[in-house]
């Protein structure tokens, strides 16, 4: 299926990040045939460890998982959404895929078929752009491993529940999040419940709904703790009494 000239316009935007109806010209006549409209079900594979994607998609709708792994060896690396491109560093670096990408939910997504060699030749502006996509994809991925690092399980979830959420929703099970963190689920549903008996959110069947985002904002960021305040600095008891009686215990040079 073919896409609008504001379809196009909004991959650009996306790219660019730009109001839609500012994107270059140029860029939209370039891109727009390369696009198509794709709409899977929930459980579609979008590309196996091995496949060596020939384009990128666009996620406009629904939710598309990232794993390694199979059965009690499974880890989900990340979980794309609504704005992001799937496949896009496999299909620019012409490298066979070492995840597998597979819809969560139903999926609508804008398939851009990828010949970067004639991007780079015809409009490297264009090309630019979707390198500096993936490089920021790639910082993105260290930013999320450096900030779980040395976090207690309560502060990891809860970052994952304000980076991942659409809004104010996670459409994820709560095994999804325990394979994301590599923790087991029952560990993962304490934390949840506990969450959700403070008012924080609300549970229901693979999905969390954020209903105070402050307090996990809190919990997430370590830098909004309350720091226990030190003592007052005091001197030794015997220098205090002996400026208390007017003189000192330490003997005249």
């Amino acid at each position: 299926m073919g896409v609008s000239i504001k379809d196009a316009a909004w991959l650009i935007s996306r790219l660019d990040s730009r109001d839609p109806r500012t994107v270059r010209a140029d860029h939209i006549a370039v891109i727009r045939p390369s696009l198509t409209v794709r709409r899977m079900a929930r459980g579609e594979v979008l590309f196996a460890p091995g496949d060596v994607p020939n384009g990128a998609w666009a996620i406009r709708r629904g939710l598309v998982e990232l794993s390694v792994g199979a059965g009690r060896g499974r880890g989900i690396v990340d979980i794309a959404k609504r704005g992001e491109l799937v496949g896009l560093s496999y299909a620019l670096l012409d490298r066979p895929a070492d995840v597998t990408a597979r819809t969560v939910t139903s999926v609508e997504a804008l398939f851009l078929a990828m010949d970067v060699r004639r991007l780079l030749e015809t409009t490297p502006s264009l090309a630019r752009l979707l390198l500096q996509e993936m490089s920021r994809q790639v910082l993105e991925t260290r930013a999320r491993i450096r900030q779980l690092l040395g976090r207690t399980l309560s502060e990891r979830i809860a970052r994952l529940l304000m980076g991942e959420a659409e809004g104010r929703r996670l459409t994820v099970s709560q095994s999804a999040i325990a394979q994301m963190l590599g923790v087991q689920r029952s560990s993962v549903n304490r934390v949840l419940r506990s969450f959700e008996e403070q008012g924080w959110l609300r549970l229901s069947y693979a999905s969390v709904e954020i209903l105070d985002s402050g307090a996990l904002e809190a919990m997430a960021d370590p830098g909004h703790r309350v720091v226990p305040i030190e003592r007052p600095w005091e001197p030794p008891r015997s220098t205090r009494r002996s400026e208390e009686g007017g003189a000192t215990s330490e003997q005249p040079r």
